[in-house]
């Protein structure tokens, strides 16, 4: 019971990382959680080593550090942790401008997840997809991928979440000149 709740504890640790993550704050890549074995601790050594490049700003390396715990993640068939990993991919693509690797991490994350998965999860993953898109240029898409997320964030009840994403979605909107609602 008690590895139980260590488990719950440190996913939702790194749920509240990758949403921070997704909203331009200072990525800490947590370590992630699954049984111990050789392999995992290779893949969370991989996930720690990539948060000390992340900060250091070595985006290229973060990433090649990021695509091996991922690959060690589904190799072992933890599904949630790669997606995150590949969330945290995403992210670091972006940094780097490389906008179609940040998208092909992105979708490969939300096809992982899928249906069922933690909602609030998906929800950061959407608002990660959605800033990819604002990057991208594609204002619409963004907009329509971050209420997703605010709709999620208010259906599991996480207030919080969804009244950051609300605030600062006008925000968002502001550098496209759209306001929803708003001919």
């Amino acid at each position: 019971m008690k590895a139980l709740k260590r488990l719950y504890r440190r996913r939702i640790f790194i749920l509240t990382v990758l949403f921070c993550l997704s909203m331009g704050i200072q990525p800490v890549i947590a370590q992630m959680s699954s049984p111990i074995g050789l392999s995992q601790l290779s893949a969370e050594s991989l996930v720690a080593e990539s948060k000390i490049l992340y900060q250091r700003g070595d985006f290229q390396a973060a990433a090649n550090m990021l695509e091996r715990a991922a690959a060690a993640y589904g190799s072992q068939g933890d599904r949630l942790n790669e997606a995150i990993a590949l969330s945290n991919l995403s992210l670091t693509y972006q940094e780097l401008g490389e906008y179609s690797e940040a998208q092909k991490a992105i979708a490969q994350s939300l096809k992982l997840l899928g249906e069922g998965t933690e909602m609030r999860l998906l929800a950061q993953t959407l608002d990660i997809q959605g800033n990819l898109q604002q990057l991208r240029g594609q204002a619409q898409e963004a907009i329509e991928t971050w209420e997703k997320a605010a709709q999620i964030y208010a259906k599991i009840g996480e207030r919080g979440y969804w009244n950051k994403m609300k605030s600062t979605k006008p925000k968002r909107c502001k550098i496209w000149g759209y306001i929803p609602g708003h001919a």
